[in-house]
């Protein structure tokens, strides 16, 4: 729907409503289409536009009412906000100038199919420009459209950031669907295309109306940032874009969501490079529960003897070292504390050996495990200690 206000197409200026009588607005009308009868195309260049008979007619026919009349005149001297009805010129914003006018809602309503297309144009022309300084003028200033054409004032910028969620999600479902041009050597090129074409700075500068917008944005950047973590397995990339989905404005349920999530990725981050640190210390101890297996199944048999074994182990294990080792290292503890005490009971079942039945028991003591467990072996010490006191006696 396009504006033309027809007192634009007088000849004489206008300084007062009074002066728009029927006589006056038929003369005017009856030479423009004199003028759209002489022409080649049947219509008329109106400042690079061009109407035809029909939208004379039509915006003549307007003036016929009072209201409108008076709307117009308003308007042909408020040529800021004229012509930014007509084109879209952006000093009315710039100069802008609250008049009483606008608290009328029948002007709001007539201006509103004009005003809603023209600042849709201005707003998205704004986003994708990232002009912060265009965002906060139309930030600050009144919205002249009726609830009626709210959505159509806010429909391009609307569609801008679905285009945005939309291509984030088709980026992650070739991630997840391994059809991705990115892999581990050029993700970086993905974080930084992203930082590039989503400006979080104007898109926080948007009303309140874009805030699901805005969630549904920064979940779309989350839902990403965790298919490269799972996919690609870079974490710092993977950060890295949670963390600027955290830069757009979301409400507190949003945040929390995404912070709780941040959290998990940088503990299972730190957990995997204390694992690329340690590494060889856990195949060291990989190999030690290997062999140890082999060991039991040799007491067992009765292939090797628990003292052969026992001096093996003390010269492998550093229960000082694996005591200092961080979290990572808990299970193996355990695991080591277990095997020990295994290799005791194989001792003392098939060597009745109890005096290196002990001592496998007391390593496993020294090693730093839940207390449920220190507590269960700490019982199997105290029945080896008693065979051990019965067999003195005997001898």
């Amino acid at each position: 729907m396009r504006y033309l206000n027809p007192l634009d197409l007088f000849k004489i200026p206008l300084k007062s409503i009074s002066e728009l009588d029927s006589i006056t607005i038929k003369k005017s009308k009856k030479r423009i289409l004199a003028e759209i009868e002489l022409s080649d195309d049947n219509s008329i260049n109106i400042k690079n536009q061009k109407f035809n008979k029909s939208d004379i007619l039509k915006s003549f026919d307007e003036l016929e009412d009072d209201n409108k009349k008076e709307f117009y005149f308003f308007l042909y001297n408020y040529k800021e906000l004229n012509n930014f009805l007509f084109n879209g010129e952006t000093k009315f914003f710039i100069n802008f100038r609250h008049e009483s006018i606008f608290n009328l809602s029948k002007f709001i309503d007539f201006i509103s199919p004009y005003y809603a297309p023209k600042y849709s144009e201005l707003l998205i022309k704004a986003l994708e420009k990232k002009s912060v300084k265009a965002l906060n003028i139309l930030n600050s200033l009144p919205l002249l459209v009726n609830n009626d054409f709210k959505d159509q004032a806010f429909q391009g910028t609307y569609n801008y950031i679905q285009n945005k969620i939309k291509w984030l999600e088709q980026i992650s479902k070739n991630i997840k669907n391994e059809t991705s041009e990115y892999n581990e050597e050029n993700i970086c090129k993905l974080d930084e295309n992203i930082k590039d074409k989503i400006h979080h700075q104007s898109i926080n500068l948007l009303p309140f109306y874009f805030q699901e917008s805005r969630n549904n944005l920064s979940f779309a950047l989350r839902n990403l940032s965790i298919d490269i973590f799972n996919n690609i397995g870079d974490a710092e990339v993977s950060i890295s874009m949670i963390r600027f989905a955290l830069g757009i404005k979301i409400d507190g349920l949003s945040n929390d969501k995404i912070r709780h999530d941040l959290t998990k990725i940088e503990e299972i981050n730190l957990e995997r490079k204390e694992t690329e640190k340690y590494e060889p210390t856990l195949k060291k101890y990989a190999l030690l529960f290997v062999n140890s297996k082999k060991f039991i199944e040799k007491i067992d048999n009765k292939d090797i003897r628990p003292t052969i074994v026992l001096q093996e182990l003390q010269k492998n294990i550093d229960i000082f070292e694996l005591n200092s080792l961080p979290s990572l290292f808990d299970e193996v503890r355990i695991q080591l504390a277990l095997t020990l005490r295994n290799l005791s009971v194989s001792t003392w079942n098939m060597c009745n050996d109890v005096e290196t039945s002990i001592i496998f028991i007391e390593m496993a003591l020294k090693i730093e495990i839940p207390n449920d467990l220190k507590n269960k072996i700490e019982e199997d010490k105290y029945s080896l200690s008693s065979l051990l006191e019965e067999k003195k006696k005997v001898w």
